[in-house]
């Protein structure tokens, strides 16, 4: 009887959404249970979600014309993982190719596992093949695998079924279907303590926890609608991560605290983009908006209360406090183990040892909003994949950004001290070397003041800026003027903005309250008729962050009064952002897509098109925060602008072209860095001695960069109606491999390439590939996936690799991208080709794509050979984006 209750007892936590064991019922009675009726404890894989009871497209399973009435589809390749502690002596399962609706047959091997070892396969089934079955004894084993390989031809019509899939065992649980709804309720306490739950969209809910206060982000920084059709296009996810009976939630005297169960190895990203952080499990992370983003306190320019698990689901905190997550770092005292189960009892004499972070058995997510006495909202975003994860999020912050196509070309920002003349004679400068350059922007020399601003153009080095911008525009630049919001006295506006600003000063200028209408009113009327009117673009947006870390901050103070009601510190985490909505709006008006900077942003910030920039300056660090932009919603640059050694210049650049914004920031430099390097070579005219060479490697990159452009607009129209960030950490695309947890400094660019920079000083590096084969970029080599690689990096190469079955578009160059550029494409063929690309026709440059007018074309290779046609086709009738002229295919 004492094996029976702690049989029941392991049943229990295993099986949490099981019955209970039956005292009554004897350990030698053999039982059976289908699999399908478990909870699957971890999903990989790669097109849709498994399918309970139905193929993969939804009709009922079948295989070589043999009907079954249970099971699971799936599409290969995936991986299906069910936990069963050990409980289960025997598994039968047939499989084989569903029969159902597709392209073509399909090949699929089908691969059985116990803890990770083989117990069976298949070897390669196509469709129309009849079922094989497999009867497999399974004592002990604690985690049944079902694998499903492409059968190494691609994954085209690869839909495997696992038929019939049963266990049995003499000390089984009896399960128990819980429906989606009872998942999700709350229980009974949860609703008399004040707990409220809404589905808001596919796959995302809010919790509502007591009243929460006034000025949150889905408030005050939506800029756009939740994108609804594309969340609707996504696969299903009806359930969330947990039951909602096991989320806890209170208010103390100081704050919300919510509670949320974690996996004992899940690991967990976001929590903004701090750029020394990446994988944040195991850790208490304060998201506080910052310039200092390098400290390990987690500070960050984009500090964005949003993480997500690799076990497939996200949670956003809807506050513009100062949130802290423990992301699994602290044990509950109801679930810590008692004295007598303690087996660590050494003494430490060692501080390190002493202090170390110790691993804690019951994992929990804790997180703590403080001010927030009366209660807060967090949103929960249902993968059921980690990138999918990530897509609800963007989708719910109404889509990523889509850029004009010009502002997928480079950006360069000449010194800050630059006069009218000086500006358009390197301009032109850059049009006789060949150097391609379509973003012209200016640092705080324009202005007669600029800490704080007066946004009155200096006549003295700038007498006629209406007619610069002529100049400039001719020569195919569009401008871009550095800002900051904080009003000087010298502004035209600053009596009028008086009273709708804070009551503390930031450099002796006013700290406008944007939340106000009239605050933006007046803004935005100078703005309109003095910048934008003569032709400004864009604008960058510096120093809305913080300083919290320094005891002489600059920035004004948490206890900051606004008009709104606002104070300082919610003012801090939302400044950036309701600045970059200013600009946003009025282009938006204005029909006119624009390109931008910013120092700081925060939640729901995907739709707007800004691209966070840094005044650190570590290479290491710039890389990292490529992939991890990818985690909130956020784009990110790292700019180019002084450099130690010719090395470090283009390794630097190399970064720049694999980025959202291919910007060189030349603002205390008269001359670009690839003539003299650094800072002081330049304040005093050396010429380095490489000059010519940089330039040449320089104009190269470029050159590279326009050649993606098409790639990236497709990427980015991507992240616009799917939320797939178009810069990610490799984790996101492939979370169950542990070689990818801690992948910091590779991250994948669109649906096919992964990068791999150098900094200064290495000659060679480590690429991990996973799973899959992957093509060397340059060379063409083809590589298996699931392996580190050790290659030499020559000083004009930076590792890029093609994953196997890509269609890829390169541009011929083009110097700058004019309204009604036309791209040659040559499309390289990686293995089979398998995955058709499209590419976007419209006018790069409006709206008017939303309204239709935007083409469709659709890139095919099938019997070796390629081929484009518009299956989309929109009412943009003026001459052709793209025009194909060559294939070229890998194997």
């Amino acid at each position: 009887m004492m094996r029976t209750l702690i049989l029941a007892t392991l049943s229990l936590l295993l099986f949490p959404s099981l019955s209970a064991w039956s005292p009554a019922d004897e350990p030698g009675e053999m039982r059976s249970i289908g699999l399908e009726e478990l909870k699957i404890s971890s999903v990989e894989q790669k097109v849709g979600a498994p399918r309970i009871n139905a193929g993969y497209t939804g009709s009922p399973l079948s295989i070589g014309k043999v009907p079954f009435p249970r099971g699971i589809g799936s599409h290969a390749p995936s991986r299906l993982a069910f936990e069963l502690g050990g409980l289960a002596e025997r598994f039968t399962v047939s499989v084989g190719v569903d029969d159902g609706k597709k392209d073509g047959l399909g090949s699929v091997e089908f691969i059985v596992l116990g803890d990770g070892k083989e117990l069976a396969r298949s070897g390669v089934m196509r469709g129309g093949d009849s079922p094989k079955k497999f009867d497999l004894d399974i004592m002990g084993v604690r985690v049944l695998t079902l694998s499903a390989t492409d059968a190494g031809d691609g994954y085209g019509s690869d839909h495997a079924d696992w038929a019939e899939p049963t266990i049995f065992g003499r000390n089984l649980p009896i399960p128990i279907r819980i429906s989606d709804a009872e998942w999700n309720r709350l229980d009974d306490a949860q609703l008399q303590s004040g707990y409220v739950v809404t589905q808001i969209a596919p796959g995302i809910w809010r919790l509502r926890f007591g009243s929460p206060e006034k000025f949150v982000p889905t408030e005050c920084l939506r800029s756009a609608p939740i994108r609804m059709e594309g969340l609707e296009q996504m696969t299903a996810a009806p359930r969330l991560p947990w039951k909602m009976s096991d989320i806890n939630a209170y208010t103390t005297g100081r704050g919300t605290v919510f509670e949320l169960p974690m996996n004992s190895g899940e690991q967990v990203y976001g929590m903004g983009n701090n750029i020394e952080i990446f994988n944040q499990t195991n850790r208490r992370s304060v998201v506080r908006a910052s310039d200092r983003p390098e400290e390990l306190q987690n500070d960050a320019h984009a500090a964005v209360p949003f993480f997500v698990s690799n076990k497939g689901y996200g949670v956003f905190v809807d506050s513009a406090r100062y949130v802290s997550f423990y992301a699994g770092n602290v044990a509950l005292a109801k679930n810590s183990p008692t004295v007598e189960t303690q087996t660590e009892n050494r003494i430490e004499t060692d501080v390190a040892a002493l202090y170390r972070n110790r691993e804690v058995a019951d994992k929990v997510m804790v997180i703590d909003v403080p001010g927030a006495v009366e209660g807060a909202d967090i949103y929960i975003f249902s993968g059921p994949t980690m990138r999918e994860a990530i897509q609800r999020y963007n989708l719910f912050s109404g889509g990523g950004a889509l850029p004009p196509l010009w502002g997928l070309g480079v950006a360069y920002r000449s010194a800050g001290k630059f006069t009218q003349e000086k500006a358009v004679r390197l301009a032109k400068q850059f049009r006789e070397d060949k150097m391609p350059c379509d973003m012209w922007g200016f640092e705080p020399g324009w202005h007669t003041k600029a800490y704080s601003c007066s946004y009155v153009w200096d006549e003295t080095r700038f007498p006629d800026p209406a007619a610069m911008v002529r100049d400039l525009n001719t020569l195919g630049y569009h401008v871009n003027l550095w800002e900051h919001a904080f009003v000087n006295p010298l502004a035209p506006f600053y009596e009028k903005m008086l009273p709708w600003s804070g009551n503390y000063m930031v450099w002796g200028g006013l700290v406008p309250d944007f939340m106000m209408t009239e605050a933006r009113d007046i803004y935005m009327d100078y703005h309109n008729r003095v910048l934008i009117d003569i032709g400004i673009e864009g604008f960058k947006i510096d120093e809305c962050d913080n300083q919290p870390l320094s005891p002489t901050p600059w920035s004004f103070p948490e206890c900051t009064r606004f008009p709104s009601g606002m104070d300082g510190e919610q003012m801090h985490a939302m400044f950036g952002q309701l600045t970059q909505m200013l600009f946003d709006r009025e282009f938006s008006k204005r029909n006119h897509r624009t390109y931008n900077q910013v120092r700081a942003t925060h939640g729901l910030a995907s739709p707007l098109p800004f691209v966070v920039y840094s005044d650190a300056y570590k290479h290491e660090n710039y890389i990292r925060a490529i992939g991890k932009s990818g985690f909130c919603g956020t784009l990110w640059t790292p700019e180019l602008r002084d450099a130690a050694s010719s090395e470090d210049m283009i390794r630097r650049m190399q970064s720049v072209v694999f980025s959202a914004l291919a910007q060189v920031d030349c603002w205390y430099m008269d001359n670009p860095p690839w003539f003299n390097i650094n800072r002081k070579a330049n304040n005093e005219g050396q010429r380095h001695e490489d000059a010519d060479e940089n330039t040449r490697i320089v104009r190269d990159l470029m050159n590279l960069r326009m050649s993606l452009v098409p790639y990236l607009y497709s990427a980015f129209m991507d992240y616009h109606l799917r939320g797939v960030p178009p810069f990610r950490a490799v984790v996101t695309d492939y979370p169950n491999d542990p070689e990818t947890w801690n992948l910091d400094l590779e991250y994948l660019v669109g649906p096919s390439l992964l990068v791999a920079p150098v900094t200064a000083g290495q000659n060679a590096r480590d690429v991990y590939l996973p799973e899959g084969e992957w093509f060397d970029f340059w060379t063409g080599e083809k590589f298996a996936g699931k392996q580190k690689i050790r290659i030499e990096v020559p000083l004009e190469t930076i590792p890029v690799f093609v994953k196997s079955g890509t269609l890829l578009p390169l541009a011929k160059p083009l110097q700058h991208i004019p309204g009604d550029a036309c791209f040659e494409i040559n499309v390289r063929v990686y293995g089979d080709g398998a995955t058709p690309f499209v590419l976007y026709e419209d006018d790069g440059e409006t709206f008017d794509y939303a309204q239709g007018k935007q083409n469709e074309i659709l890139l095919k290779w099938q019997n070796d050979a390629g081929s484009g046609s518009v299956t989309k086709s929109g009412s943009w009738q003026t001459s052709p984006r793209y025009e194909i002229k060559e294939w070229k295919q890998w194997k």
